[in-house]
């Protein structure tokens, strides 16, 4: 039964987002999340983790936009696709699926309550103090970059070569 509920909240919020209307859920990458994101003391953010395939993360999608709707102007909402985005769920030591995290006046605090909206709120409304703050890989956000890998293979004199160097990404 909640498999079904989730499927349709998922499909109401796809249907909502076809038709145009805005997601106040914001896509953050490691192209933008530190311009974005900070170190939260200008303004709180709440982050989700996922993978595309997490029918845990999928289920929380009309979750999440409750609360960015309920917080907008308050505290920003946004999630991290870690499937594209490797390298900011590493930054973020994610190890799991879905991963939320808040971040707030310079620190870092991880979720591991009940993923309902109303448990949620009490988390994000101050019973995240109860847990303990992380450091923000903020210093290293600023300093690496994600790189990709670019191959060029050759084949001579009956040997096989393959050349491999890293990129960084602009």
């Amino acid at each position: 039964a909640s498999f079904l509920f989730a499927a349709i909240a998922f499909c109401l919020v796809a249907a909502r987002q076809a038709a145009g209307e805005a997601s106040a859920v914001v896509v953050l990458t490691s192209a933008d999340c530190e311009a974005k994101v900070g170190d939260g003391k200008g303004q709180p953010w709440v982050i989700k983790f996922y993978a595309p395939w997490c029918h845990h993360c999928m289920a929380l999608v009309p979750v999440w936009e409750q609360l960015a709707e309920k917080y907008k102007g308050k505290v920003s909402v946004g999630t991290v696709d870690c499937i594209k985005d490797s390298w900011l769920g590493n930054l973020f030591d994610v190890d799991g699926y879905p991963t939320l995290k808040i971040i707030t006046d310079g620190k870092m605090y991880t979720y591991d309550g009940s993923r309902t909206f109303d448990y949620l709120v009490k988390w994000i409304d101050g019973g995240y103090r109860s847990s303990m703050a992380e450091a923000l890989p903020q210093h290293q956000m600023s300093h690496i970059r994600p790189v990709k890998a670019v191959g060029h293979f050759i084949s001579k004199w009956g040997l096989y070569i393959l050349i491999v160097a890293t990129v960084a990404v602009p």
